[in-house]
């Protein structure tokens, strides 16, 4: 025998052994966590961006930007949880889109943390300059920037 079939005979195995262990059952909680989530996130997002007043503030909308890079990696996540669980043929396309966007929006998540932690030292380093530093104009093209940058870095 080639090594392929043996390959394919311990795929074919594993893949039998593991229907017997219900492994779908981890898909509940899952999914009551994502759609907590996917409730909370927007009533959050709401709130930021009706008041005129966190909307011009850095770290809010950096909040914001999380909440909504959180919420497509979510939505996305559930999309192939549930393609999985009811064992759908999806086509190769939508497979590869699924997975670049939900790489992006994990990227611009990570990312987004990061610049948190920049907008903290620099609120904390500069107090006096701070608000010249990083107005709401910078930071929505800083924002713009992360996602294309998530984008970018998932093709290298």
């Amino acid at each position: 025998m080639t090594s392929s079939v043996l390959v394919a005979n311990f795929t074919q195995e594993w893949v039998e052994c593991l229907r017997g262990w219900h492994m779908e059952y981890f898909f509940i909680p899952t999914i009551v966590v994502t759609l907590a989530t996917l409730l909370a996130n927007p009533v959050l997002l709401s709130c930021i961006f009706l008041s005129r007043a966190l909307r011009r503030e850095t770290r809010y909308l950096l909040v914001a930007n999380t909440l909504m890079a959180d919420m497509l990696f979510l939505i996305l996540n559930l999309a192939i949880m549930i393609c999985i669980a009811v064992s759908a043929q999806v086509p190769w396309v939508v497979c590869g889109l699924f997975t670049a966007v939900t790489v992006t929006a994990y990227c611009c998540t990570v990312l987004t943390i990061t610049l948190m932690v920049v907008d903290t030292y620099a609120a904390v380093r500069w107090p006096l300059r701070y608000h010249d530093l990083l107005p709401p104009a910078r930071t929505h093209r800083i924002l713009v920037g992360v996602w294309v940058l998530a984008a970018v870095s998932r093709t290298w």
